[in-house]
């Protein structure tokens, strides 16, 4: 799988161009709503996707959005291991979540259409990170979401600002 910009000759990644489908959402709705399935069901609409892209997508979107939620706009890490880490970690988000601070925080999709390809972003206003390209343990109850994106996704990268994260799909 391809963890750098894709050289598709019909992308125009970087130039000034608008967007054929974007939304900014606040933290906590981003947080609490279906966000990917409303996405998802638009681009299916609009861009006539078949059924099972969708699913991909939408399960990318899912792990995306948590991610620019979570780790991005409400600064959490953590590891949950126990039963008492797994309540600690959502009474934390829950905590943040309820704070101006964080909760103003926008979570930005946006998508362009690229004869039969799909560039999706997701980005946050967080301070970014540095993707790891291990794989994970995946019997651990954490750390999977990149590793699932990278997996449905036809590629996947991040963006030159470290808080956008960028796939692309084939349908």
């Amino acid at each position: 799988m391809l963890l750098t910009q894709p050289q598709f000759s019909d992308i125009r990644h970087d130039a000034p161009v608008m967007p054929d489908f974007a939304l900014s959402f606040g933290t906590e709705i981003a947080y609490r709503a279906d966000v990917a399935g409303m996405v998802t069901a638009a681009l299916h609409d609009r861009f006539a996707i078949d059924d099972s892209m969708c699913v991909n997508i939408e399960t990318c979107l899912r792990e995306a959005v948590i991610n620019a939620v979570v780790h991005g706009n409400l600064s959490l890490e953590g590891r949950i291991e126990s039963q008492k880490d797994f309540e600690s970690y959502y009474a934390a988000i829950e905590e943040r979540i309820s704070k101006a601070r964080y909760k103003n925080r926008r979570v930005n999709i946006t998508v362009w259409n690229h004869n039969q390809h799909l560039e999706l972003r997701v980005s946050d206003e967080g301070k970014g990170f540095v993707m790891n390209h291990d794989m994970p343990e995946i019997t651990l109850p954490y750390g999977r979401g990149l590793f699932l994106i990278r997996s449905l996704a036809d590629s996947m990268w991040l963006a030159g600002d470290r808080r956008t994260l960028c796939m692309m799909f084939r349908y």
